[in-house]
């Protein structure tokens, strides 16, 4: 657990840090600003402040990422659960997130 408290709303996105290496795991988003670069999923509060990231490999589905407890709800949905590991229980935190991680289940 971190010491430094987490903010009421909690914003979940993915982000782009852009570089020129040549590197197998630098993605390209074109709707992006800077269009190629390392791809983070990124737990952020009002202010900008990042509380949790995941860097984009490709193999965040295997059963070594996933706790016993946590649901299997497809691979974006997956991803806010696994960065929602660092918010308290029963606090009352607002998570927002864009369509890209929705599922029905």
């Amino acid at each position: 657990m971190s010491s430094i408290p987490l903010e009421h709303c909690l914003s979940i996105d993915e982000q782009i840090c852009s570089t020129k290496a040549r590197h197998y795991m630098r993605q390209y988003l074109p709707k992006k600003p800077h269009k190629w670069g390392f791809k983070f999923f990124v737990l952020c509060g009002v202010s900008g402040f990042a509380y949790n990231l995941e860097l984009y490999s490709g193999q965040e589905n295997d059963k070594i990422n996933k706790l016993d407890n946590e649901p299997d709800l497809g691979e974006s949905s997956n991803v806010v659960v696994r960065l929602c590991r660092v918010v308290p229980k029963n606090m009352n935190h607002r998570i927002y997130f864009d369509n890209y991680y929705t599922a029905i289940p």
